[in-house]
This record gives C-alpha cells, structure tokens and sequence, in this order.
C-alpha cells in the first residue's frame, strides 16, 4: 500500500486497548494530535521506558488498563486530553 500512495503511513496498533484509546483520542484532531495526546499518556508512566532511538527520542510501550485506572482526570487534562479526560478514567475503570 505504501508504494503504492505516497504519504500514506500504516500503523500497528498493539493492543485492543490501544486501538480503543487512541480512537477516543482521534475524535475531532488530526493524526498529529492524537499521536503527541497518547506519546504523553504512555510517557506519563515511566515504568513502560522502552529505551532511546539514535536520535534521542525516547519511546514507551502503551500503559495496561491498571496504569490507566491509576491516572486522575486532572493528570489526563493535563497531559492533552481535554474534555475526553473523563472518559478516559470511565474506561479504565469499567475494563
């Protein structure tokens, strides 16, 4: 597909949870948007360090459904997520 249409980026999503997050996050922003809204939420747990690229960035795996219960609403406003903030909490606590 990528050869095929240029710009065109595919992504891997790893987990459900991850997929269903970062869709509650896509509702009215771009794609650059929700991607720094879910960098600062998986950065926000520091246990999940993956390691540093060549360029320095550094890079996190997607926190479980536990880290999520543990985010207070005002940590999620805080990190980007608006008015979804809430909700964010609802999930985690009903998974």
């Amino acid at each position: 597909v990528v050869a095929v249409l240029r710009g065109v980026r595919v992504l891997t999503i790893g987990t459900h949870l991850e997929a269903l997050v970062t869709f509650m996050g896509s509702a009215n922003n771009s794609i650059k948007r929700n991607m720094q809204m879910v960098q600062a939420l998986c950065a926000y747990f520091p246990a999940n360090f993956l390691g540093t690229d060549v360029y320095g960035g550094r890079h996190f795996c997607f926190p479980s459904s536990a880290d999520l219960s543990t985010l207070a609403e005002a940590t999620a406003w805080d990190l980007g997520w608006g008015y979804r903030a809430p909700r964010l909490g609802n999930l985690a606590s009903q998974l």
